[in-house]
């Protein structure tokens, strides 16, 4: 088995540790540095040149997403309008009209979903019965599904 020392970490190891050169010109030719070496450059590198605005930003969007749905789902009961729960993590909107599926393909985001909802409630609040409910992900299942909600049922039983 043939061997060959790495420029970086100067460690002797075999040639399956090395990329090629270049694939189509020189395909026997092996690259100095070892694969290890090269993967902690390009990660160091990727951290170096990775913007921070664009991570403060993507931050900001998140917050922002979680702002508008909190005060949506204030807006609507602030709890799941079936059972009761009220941990934000688990909520999510209800089509009372059974559109929700058309009415997601208008956006490219939830977030731009939630958005608009938020501003149709506000502009008209006898919406929030009468077209958008707050559900736990449970009962929207249960609902999507057709099946009876698992809050309702009288005996939870675990099949074996």
């Amino acid at each position: 088995m043939e061997t060959k020392t790495c420029t970086t970490c100067l460690k002797e190891k075999t040639t399956d540790n090395f990329r090629s050169a270049h694939k189509r010109r020189f395909p026997q030719r092996l690259r100095a540095v070892c694969k290890p070496c090269e993967n902690r450059y390009n990660k160091a590198w990727k951290r170096l040149k990775t913007p921070p605005s664009y991570l403060s930003s993507e931050r900001k969007r998140c917050a922002s997403h979680r702002n508008v749905r909190r005060e949506l789902f204030s807006l609507l009961g602030g709890k799941c309008s079936c059972c009761g729960e009220k941990t934000s993590d688990f909520l999510t909107l209800e089509h009372l009209n059974r559109d929700g599926s058309q009415h997601r393909k208008e956006f490219r985001k939830a977030r731009s979903l939630y958005r608009a909802v938020l501003n149709e409630v506000q502009k008209n609040p006898s919406l929030i019965n009468s077209k958008y409910a707050v559900y736990c992900m449970n009962c929207n299942w249960a609902e999507r599904n057709g099946k009876k909600c698992p809050h309702k049922s009288l005996v939870n039983t675990i099949e074996d």
